[in-house]
């Protein structure tokens, strides 16, 4: 009796397995007649019974079937809606699952290839229809089938800005430079994000740092990582960056001497030579540059203001023996500056301050006719 009952046992249990591989078969031939809902719902029994859940085949026939599903009528679509993510998922699982010369892996990988282009389609519908969050995650999917093709990164970082998920954003340019898609604009999106979204200057002058040796001339990668080095105190990194924007962007070269000018002119640093060698390149580079025209004036009035304040400063006796060599000391410096204050009055004449200093530095120098022209 035992005998019986064990034999019994033994039919029970192969029945069910051969009921589970019937759902494989079941739904193979359901497929083949074009019953794909019926299909679907014997490959779904297959792919979650323990039997059979990990056999390569399954998988292979769910992606076939819901790939089916995603291709065909509008009206089976509708039981899938997620059919797209689904098939793929269903073929990277046999993948997984088979060896690594298997026939399914082999079907599976080729049938993957196919979706990609229907991931990319489908994001871009999505993204027209401003679906953003389904375009990302269509877009997301086609990466999964083609890790190294840039297509899919491009269109999912926009998405992912859009839709504020900023890792994802930052990642996929992360992405893109590694794989060779770096252009200067992949790394302008990616300084946004660390200087704006995460306000990390560290990491955005490292990857400003980066982007330069790769566009050197680039005049925007130029203005950011002067504007950070000039944030983060680097000043002889800024002066160096100041001197390579003036070649790399002559147009606004002007600008660039400029500000070389005036970090030279900051009591910090200062060089009143090199300032006003820069001042100078400015001027030369634009006649008109009021700025770089007053303050190479006031560079120069600067010191003329000392003696003169030494003249203020004597009594009689003192000035009897050197007023006068200190006065004419100021003067020299006054007629330096002299030019350079006609020239920003020249270009802009509503200025009260340089008005009042124009007027100063005339009255030293006794230029009288001069004083009364200017009518204060």
């Amino acid at each position: 009796m035992k005998k019986i009952i064990l034999t019994v046992g033994l039919h029970l249990i192969a029945l069910g397995s051969f009921a589970q591989k019937f759902n494989i078969q079941n739904a193979i031939l359901a497929q083949k007649d074009r019953d794909i809902l019926v299909a679907k719902e014997y490959i779904d029994k297959a792919v979650i019974d323990d039997k059979t859940s990990k056999d390569p085949k399954a998988w292979f026939y769910k992606g076939s079937i819901y790939e089916d599903i995603l291709n065909g009528n509008p009206e089976d679509k509708v039981a899938a809606p997620d059919a797209l993510k689904i098939a793929a998922e269903a073929y990277q699982k046999s993948i997984s699952l088979d060896k690594p010369e298997g026939d399914w892996k082999k079907s599976s990988e080729k049938n993957l290839l196919n979706l990609w282009g229907s991931a990319i389609n489908d994001g871009a519908d999505k993204y027209n229809k401003k679906q953003y969050q389904g375009a990302l995650e269509s877009f997301n999917l086609a990466k999964s089938i083609k890790p190294e093709d840039t297509t899919a990164y491009l269109y999912s970082s926009v998405s992912a800005e859009l839709v504020k998920e900023w890792a994802s954003a930052k990642a996929d340019y992360y992405k893109l430079i590694s794989i060779g898609k770096n252009s200067a604009d992949i790394y302008k999106y990616l300084i946004r994000i660390t200087r704006d979204i995460d306000k990390d200057n560290t990491k955005t002058y490292e990857v400003v740092s980066e982007a330069r040796k790769l566009y050197p001339r680039d005049k925007d990668l130029i203005n950011i990582q002067l504007d950070l080095a000039m944030k983060m105190g680097k000043t002889d990194e800024v002066l160096k960056q100041l001197e390579d924007a003036a070649i790399a962007d002559p147009a606004n070269a002007k600008t660039y001497y400029y500000n070389l000018g005036t970090i030279y002119s900051d009591p910090k640093n200062k060089n009143k030579e090199k300032a006003l060698e820069y001042y100078q390149k400015s001027i030369d580079a634009d006649t008109n540059y009021y700025d770089a025209q007053f303050n190479t004036a006031i560079l120069y009035w600067e010191d003329a203001r000392v003696e003169y304040q030494k003249v203020n400063d004597m009594d009689y006796g003192t000035y009897q023996k050197i007023g006068k060599q200190t006065e004419e000391k100021g003067n020299v410096f006054a007629k330096k500056a002299l030019p350079y204050f006609e020239s920003a009055y020249r270009i802009k004449n509503d200025d009260p301050k340089l008005k009042q200093v124009l007027r100063d530095c005339y009255r030293n120098l006794k230029m009288d006719a001069k004083l009364k022209a200017l009518g204060i």
